[in-house]
């Protein structure tokens, strides 16, 4: 999540039941927060996404942004920023 509102770096993993093999997918799009509210909406590769953002921190004691949020179409995002 970049501060002009834009999304980088940011990858859809995809796997089957059935088969081993994970697909990676590099997508594209915009986030915006709702203000005083943790809430976020993203648009990524034109699907919206619904969530909340908060601050959390990692195993080496870095204090990160995180982000968790779900799509129009029940596909689940997450994500750190810094």
């Amino acid at each position: 999540l970049n501060s002009d509102g834009t999304v980088s770096g940011l990858y859809l993993y995809t796997s089957s039941r059935n088969d081993a093999t994970v697909s990676k997918k590099k997508l594209s799009g915009s986030w915006q927060a709702e203000n005083g509210t943790a809430r976020i909406t993203l648009t990524l590769d034109g699907r919206s996404y619904e969530g909340i953002l908060c601050e959390q921190t990692d195993e080496g004691g870095a204090v990160r942004t995180v982000f968790t949020a779900i799509g129009e179409n029940n596909e689940s995002v997450w994500g750190a920023r810094g």
